[in-house]
């Protein structure tokens, strides 16, 4: 079948399919998510099974002072999850969890349902306190400092609000999009017997992210005069307010199954977002697909219909490119040109889960409406 009528095929299929989902409630998007012990989970095959998850994450900057959040949880079965923890303070450091780039950690034994938080371990808790509207992410516990190595106790609370809507792969990518990206592989078999496996739901939102952060233990008052820290380690203490994206994804996610995938995700301090994704996926079987969304200052959201870059020039050596720039359509007809250039990385080892490598990068972005 000839690439142009697979993909009207496919259009067909995917904007058929759309119109049948229903969309769930943001009450229904944000609750926990049981990644074992359900009836319809225990009928999976193992294989599946031991890949369902419950993931959240948050990654926030202030652009203007450097300060930097990468943080994530995601749950498995059996009492693991996945952990990120990487903090960057400039004028102090870069902190970082303790088994960094390792990710494989353990959940604490509480109840998220009883409890109200939503996920927590090794001090990181994520609680939904508006579903899509408002949450707060804790720490409390020891991180790593990069430069020295030591272990340090580290404190901070974050209060992350909406920006804007939130936008689904499931039900907001154009089904365009989709069908381009099915159109490139063989429709075999095996890629239907894909498509009607269990796959992840995931959606993301951009928005503010303000609270403090403290490094240390905090200096008891004296009667005395104030005795200067022994080591500029001792404490320190700094307000946030940076501005970035959270996402939430549950259900079957095998990372393995990410051949290639490059996600921009930026902030601009006019109030401009723009997120844009390239993937190629062995489970469903995709390759070339590109999607994303573009949100004005008003918060307005539309998503992209095509996208200039090639996954072959993003990072096929490994890491990712210190300079790249493109362009991007949004679906009201306009055009963009974005251009960055990398500032730092972090990577994060999924293994044992799978052998694949996570790069965080940050960058400075430049976006220009070339309509």
């Amino acid at each position: 079948m000839k690439l142009f009528s697979k993909f009207l095929a496919m259009w067909a299929l995917v904007k058929l399919g759309k119109r049948k989902a229903k969309r769930p409630s943001p009450r229904e998007f944000e609750a926990v998510h049981p990644v074992e012990g359900l009836p319809e989970i225990d009928a999976l095959a193992p294989e599946f099974q031991k890949n369902m998850i419950d993931s959240y994450y948050c990654n926030s900057v202030n652009p203007v002072d450097g300060t930097h959040f990468v943080l994530r949880l995601a749950r498995r079965p059996a009492g693991v999850c996945e952990l990120w923890v990487c903090v960057d303070l400039p004028g102090f450091g870069t902190l970082e969890a303790p088994m960094h780039p390792n990710t494989h950690a353990f959940l604490c034994k509480e109840d998220p349902v009883q409890t109200g938080v939503v996920a927590s371990t090794s001090g990181l808790s994520f609680h939904c306190v508006d579903p899509l509207r408002r949450w707060e992410i804790k720490f409390d516990g020891l991180l790593r400092l990069q430069h020295s190595r030591r272990l340090v106790p580290v404190r901070f609370e974050l209060r992350w609000s909406a920006h804007a809507d939130m936008f689904s792969t499931e039900h907001d990518v154009p089904p365009a999009c989709t069908a381009a990206g099915m159109a490139h592989v063989p429709w075999d078999k095996a890629f239907w017997e894909k498509l009607r496996a269990p796959h992840q739901v995931h959606y993301e939102q951009f928005g503010r992210v303000q609270g403090w952060v403290e490094v240390g233990r905090t200096p008891r008052p004296t009667a005395g005069p104030a005795v200067p820290p022994r080591s500029p380690e001792a404490f320190f203490r700094r307000g946030v307010d940076c501005f970035g994206m959270r996402d939430h994804a549950y259900g079957m996610r095998r990372w393995s199954s990410f051949l290639r995938y490059v996600c921009i995700f930026v902030p601009f301090q006019s109030g401009h977002c723009v997120q844009l994704s390239l993937c190629d996926l062995e489970f469903p079987n995709v390759r070339r697909l590109a999607s994303g969304y573009l949100i004005d200052p008003c918060g307005q959201l539309t998503p992209v219909a095509s996208v200039s870059a090639c996954l072959d020039t993003l990072g096929a050596d490994g890491q990712p490119p210190a300079e790249y720039s493109l362009t991007f359509a949004t679906t009201d007809n306009r055009t963009l040109f974005l251009r960055y250039k990398l500032d730092r990385t972090h990577f994060f080892d999924m293994r044992p889960q799978a052998t694949v490598v996570c790069h965080e990068s940050l960058g400075r972005f430049e976006l220009v409406d070339i309509t």
